[in-house]
């Protein structure tokens, strides 16, 4: 406790006035020099990343690292990697989201990969309300 005695006004306020230089640091740089380094935006019960195209090699790559499990079982059907699916999601506040795109996999962690046009859609398996194949022409 003799601690305590030797920390005047001076040091909590230079304390709290360095801890928020650096949050602003660090919102700065997060936000204006390395917007891609945080990959993953969180969305509710959704987590999205932007990528270069559906059918690039590299992005393909990324969800069988992902997610390696290639079959999925939902309410007795089976999607697997590659199909053209549409998902419902309930979320929280009675938002849904509908999400049309490629199914890529499923991991350990009960969460699926979709890939639309532009986006890498990681849905947790609890907020799906219903999920079904989608016919491409």
């Amino acid at each position: 406790m003799d601690f305590f005695e030797y920390i005047d006004f001076y040091d909590i306020v230079f304390a709290g006035s360095l801890a928020f230089v650096l949050t602003v640091i660090i919102v700065i740089i997060r936000n204006v020099i390395m917007p891609g380094f945080f990959l993953f935006k969180n969305d509710g019960e959704m987590f999205y990343m932007k990528h270069n195209g559906i059918d690039t090699d590299e992005t393909i790559e990324k969800c069988k690292t992902l997610f390696p499990i290639e079959n999925f079982y939902f309410r007795g059907s089976v999607f697997k990697r590659g199909m053209n699916v549409k998902v419902v999601t309930s979320g929280e506040k009675g938002k849904s989201s509908v999400i049309k795109g490629r199914f890529m996999g499923k991991n350990d962690f009960d969460t699926i990969c979709i890939l639309t046009e532009n986006k890498m859609i990681i849905c947790f398996v609890d907020a799906i309300s219903h999920i079904e194949e989608e016919n491409i022409i």
